[in-house]
């Protein structure tokens, strides 16, 4: 059995978006511990956001994973008055399973991705030089101890995919 690499990986999962929902649905948020750092000062940004590699299994579902924490947290939406951290939030029902796997299917996947004009072509970087890179775009307002706070989390990073698109004639 060939083993694929981790952008084949990846790659994979847009070839077969009805898996890539199932996938995805199946997975509990909740069951993640996600490190995110959110540094903005005009005209420069930084987000990062990671999850442990001894809470996956699996590349694919480490990607998973990650889209549904950064689409809940892109989005604001929460499940819980516990997980509020702002008045602005608002706690919201969760769908059937069923329901939640066509939408992330025919909704959230495509909008997401921006499938409709583009197809990710998944590329393994060096995380050193990964790291290295995005600091470079870290607002220089930024505290020292929340430099090193990034820093520490990013350090054992074990593999980076970026998605470059593919745009799509139309």
């Amino acid at each position: 059995m060939e083993i694929q690499s981790v952008p084949a990986q990846v790659s994979a999962l847009f070839a077969d978006l009805p898996a890539f929902a199932r996938l995805a649905a199946d997975l509990t948020i909740e069951d993640y511990q996600p490190r995110r750092f959110d540094f903005f000062q005009y005209p420069l940004g930084l987000f990062w956001l990671g999850i442990p590699r001894e809470q996956v299994s699996e590349p694919q579902e480490a990607f998973a994973a990650l889209f549904l924490l950064d689409l809940h947290y892109q989005n604001d939406w929460i499940y819980s008055e516990t997980a509020r951290t702002n008045t602005d939030q608002f706690v919201i029902d969760r769908v059937s399973a069923g329901q939640w796997t066509q939408l992330l299917r025919d909704k959230w996947i495509s909008d997401y991705f921006g499938l409709s004009r583009r197809r990710p072509q998944a590329t393994l970087w060096e995380p050193a030089v990964f790291l290295q890179k995005l600091l470079l775009w870290m607002p220089g307002d930024t505290s020292l101890e929340d430099q090193a706070a990034l820093k520490a989390v990013a350090a054992p990073t074990q593999w980076v995919c970026s998605l470059f698109p593919k745009f799509v004639a139309v």
